[in-house]
């Protein structure tokens, strides 16, 4: 019998295998390593105060250590400037990709345009929670942290001041201060959703939620508060008004 000729598969199979290869060599560094294509950079303005931003940048830059093509800046700005300085940064093409404040300065901001609606946002917290990131209809923030009045306090009291206990998740839950994460109207694109979509997912996770609670006395909002602390637990030692 003649055997079949396997000169030129033999060679195939070599070149194939050369250009595999080269192809693992010549490939460049990831995005955000040395030598690689630039970072993105997602900004983000807040109202936190000083040992919150400490405690959220060190969360930031752990959880980003995973990602290495996205870069956090922090910039902290008074709760009464932020949409004023907002406004005037966008109106020059810049200003930050996110935000973190109170439902109050993120409402003027969506009313004048500097958000864009979030549908689904808030879909875990109790609708008491939800409705201070409402407005016609749209959800412009995630809800994010509060401070939990008792159920003997009135809306407006500093938390801890009467004695009480965190109601069941669908009870009427009054809120002495909230904050949310928002999203710019005008900063994010094709180049850096993808970013502000993973940081946003750091700002929401578990580790994040309990330091900065724990930083800034304030209750996470991300999970029903059942799931934070029993409804026969107390108010936990430092909860107290922060602003």
């Amino acid at each position: 019998m003649r055997r079949k000729k396997t000169h030129g598969l033999g060679k195939s199979i070599i070149v194939l295998s050369i250009m595999v290869l080269l192809g693992g060599c010549i490939s460049g560094p990831q995005q955000g390593q040395p030598g690689g294509e630039a970072p993105v950079v997602i900004s983000i303005w807040h109202t936190l105060n000083a040992a919150e931003e400490d405690v959220l940048q060190d969360q930031l830059l752990e959880a980003l250590a995973a990602h290495p093509g996205i870069l956090a800046r922090l910039k902290q700005v008074p709760d009464e400037e932020l949409a004023w300085l907002v406004t005037q940064a966008q109106a020059g093409g810049r200003g930050p990709e996110m935000m973190i404040a109170s439902d109050q300065t993120l409402l003027q901001l969506y009313t004048q345009g500097s958000l864009r609606p979030l549908p689904g946002a808030g879909a875990s917290v109790p609708e008491t929670a939800r409705e201070y990131f409402q407005t016609d209809g749209q959800m412009i923030a995630q809800p994010w942290l509060a401070v939990i009045l008792t159920t003997e306090a009135s809306v407006g009291e500093p938390a801890g001041e009467t004695a009480g206990e965190i109601p069941d998740a669908d009870q009427s839950i009054p809120y002495g201060s909230l904050l949310g994460i928002a999203v710019s109207a005008h900063q994010v694109n094709a180049n850096n959703a993808a970013g502000v979509q993973t940081v946003e997912d750091i700002l929401l996770s578990a580790s994040t939620e309990t330091a900065l609670a724990q930083a800034g006395g304030r209750i996470r909002l991300i999970h029903t508060l059942t799931t934070a602390w029993s409804n026969t637990e107390p108010i936990p030692e430092g909860v107290e008004g922060d602003e």
